[in-house]
């Protein structure tokens, strides 16, 4: 059974980085003085956090039973990475005339044969759990796992894990040296069939992940951390309402016992057992010589508003819309500025940490063990666009575009206002060949609608004097 892990404030090395040298089995409580003070107000007399059950001190342990428990945890923790994800990048060579260059082959054949994307989104999820996740590169170099890689033609698997998994018992304190701050060995606690062991494995063979790393390029910062008092509430709010539910539904039983009745002892026990069959079982009906008995009156109150209130608050600390935080993100109720204010925040983590923390570090590493081929003008990773429209979405702007320039063709005086052509190229941004055809194709419009109102006016005079002639 693996030993609790306790959190200490880690000791920063004295450099402008600020690395930690020291792991003392975890890393969130960095300020010892300022956890101390959380909750303290009207000069200490009131101690927030101690009289509504908020921890100061919140261990892996207390997050990762969030993560697995609670729906809107794992959501807080998985939404951005899912997001991210959810398209796959490319990888392409700088400035080549040729489609694919060898470079391109091999990085999307690695992509494809180890189904990289999917375990770098897994260690992307399991890393914001605590304060960093790893992931074990296996290199088919022959060499034991403990052991430094220098060279590899093939990476043979992958393995994230949590930093539940991790336990670093020795620092690179030499400052002389490019790692100084980061581990010289990780020890890893691997699960073989039913047994669990822990294996050396040497910091070449581990790539390392963490988010939004302050003082430290070790750790990051828990997902959950600013979040974790509201996620608490939610917790105590879904629970006090079931049991709220619970306890109105079935309102408890006043009974009142006439002084004068004489009840035996079995008399009492025969009252209790019919209570207590009365109460658990389906028995409705309850008889009684000497007794008052009235329902205990119950209150209900709606918990939608108090739980729209803690989403409310997780959304504007995480950035997450409080839609897809409960589960609506892909039905009509989704709010259309939301979800753009979304998919612009995964763009942007797209391009500050999965490309350069994540993507790219791996790249690099296996182009420098030789898993890759080098390429000759450098890299560079392509996202798909999150914002393009759908088929619907183009279809939808299609029909009021339409709609918008018959009305306009349509309306009487409408060119003295601004030329249709106009209206086009600054309002719908058509391009001059657009603009063009549009017009024509208007033209050809009102001449065939010309054409049949000649036609049909000329028909109706001819039938109008085809009928005067019949009366005469």
């Amino acid at each position: 059974m693996r030993k609790k892990r306790k959190y200490k404030t880690p000791t920063p090395v004295q450099n402008t980085q600020a690395k930690v040298v020291e792991n003392k089995d975890s890393n969130y409580n960095r300020f010892t003085s300022f956890f101390s003070r959380l909750g303290m107000q009207y000069d200490n007399e009131r101690e927030v956090y101690t009289a509504v059950g908020y921890p100061k001190d919140i261990t892996f342990e207390d997050y990762n039973a969030k993560f697995k428990r609670l729906g809107i945890a794992t959501t807080v923790v998985s939404a951005f990475p899912d997001a991210c994800w959810r398209a796959s990048p490319i990888i392409k060579e700088v400035a080549t005339p040729l489609q694919d260059t060898v470079f391109e082959k091999a990085a999307a054949e690695l992509v494809e044969n180890m189904n990289l994307y999917s375990y770098l989104h897994r260690l992307d999820v399991l890393s914001g759990i605590g304060a960093f996740g790893v992931m074990v590169m296996g290199f088919g170099d022959g060499q034991p796992l403990s052991a430094p890689v220098v060279k590899a033609k093939k990476l043979m698997y992958l393995q994230p894990f949590s930093e539940d998994h991790v336990v670093i018992n020795e620092w690179e304190t030499n400052p002389t040296s490019p790692d100084y701050g980061m581990p010289k060995m990780y020890k890893i606690e691997v699960q073989v069939g039913d047994d669990t062991k822990e294996i050396d494995v040497h910091p070449s063979r581990i790539f390392h992940a963490a988010e939004k790393r302050y003082e430290s390029d070790f750790y990051g910062t828990p997902r959950m951390e600013n979040v974790y008092n509201h996620l608490m509430d939610i917790e105590k709010i879904s629970a006090s309402s079931g049991e709220m539910f619970w306890r109105g539904s079935n309102p408890g039983l006043n009974i009142s016992i006439d002084p004068d009745a004489r009840l035996t002892d079995e008399d009492k026990a025969i009252l209790r057992d019919d209570i207590t069959d009365f109460i658990n079982n389906q028995k409705r009906v309850l008889l009684g010589e000497g007794l008052d008995i009235t329902a205990i009156p119950m209150g209900m109150a709606d918990p939608q508003p108090h739980l729209d209130a803690q989403l409310k608050l997780i959304s504007a600390a995480t950035g997450i819309p409080s839609r897809i935080l409960s589960g609506s993100e892909l039905g009509e109720l989704a709010s259309t500025q939301d979800s753009g204010n979304f998919l612009d925040r995964v763009t942007a983590r797209q391009k500050t940490y999965v490309t350069p923390f994540l993507l790219k570090p791996f790249i690099d590493r296996m182009i420098e063990v030789g898993v890759l081929p080098a390429p000759s003008n450098g890299y560079f990773i392509e996202w798909k666009d999150l914002q393009t429209p759908t088929d619907k979405d183009k279809a939808d702007v299609g029909r009021q575009i339409t709609e918008s320039i018959v009305r306009l063709s349509e309306a009487m005086y409408a060119d003295n206002i601004m030329p249709l052509e106009k209206i086009l190229e600054k309002a719908f941004y058509f391009t001059p060949e657009e603009v063009e055809a549009t017009l024509a194709k208007v033209e050809e419009n009102k001449k065939e609608y010309i054409a049949y109102e000649d036609v049909s006016v000329d028909t109706e005079t001819s039938a109008q004097m085809k009928e005067e002639n019949d009366i005469q």
